[in-house]
């Protein structure tokens, strides 16, 4: 059987088997449900999905972008979630933290460096 990556009929398949399952359950559709539905891993999944594809054909890259435009709507899916039925932000912090390269920490604001020139020529 062909790699998975290089169908994107299965790969639309997969996630709409992901979404209704989603839908069914009431849970939110998350990165780790599509990825037990392509039957892969989450790394792999997220691998596939940042990979270069300078030297791929259209079909992999029509792959790629359900891969990026799905996985985005997952992270949305689990921060609604979330908001609408959580009563704590602690599992949905966690997943943004492992899935969607949220962070706490604010970055630090760089400011230019500021030089004073002819300051020995003042009176």
């Amino acid at each position: 059987m062909a790699c998975i990556w290089d169908d994107s009929r299965r790969v639309q398949a997969a996630i709409r088997k992901a979404r209704t399952f989603a839908e069914e359950k009431k849970v939110p559709m998350t990165i780790e449900r599509l990825a037990a539905f392509l039957g892969v891993g989450r790394i792999e999944l997220l691998d596939e999905m940042d990979r270069s594809l300078d030297n791929d054909g259209e079909e992999r890259k029509k792959v790629q972008a359900l891969l990026r435009k799905t996985c985005a709507e997952a992270v949305a899916s689990v921060v609604e979630f979330g908001l609408l039925k959580g009563n704590t932000p602690t599992m949905t912090m966690f997943y943004l933290k492992s899935n969607a390269g949220y962070s706490e920490k604010a970055e630090e604001e760089k400011l230019p460096d500021v030089y004073f020139y002819g300051e020995d020529r003042l009176d």
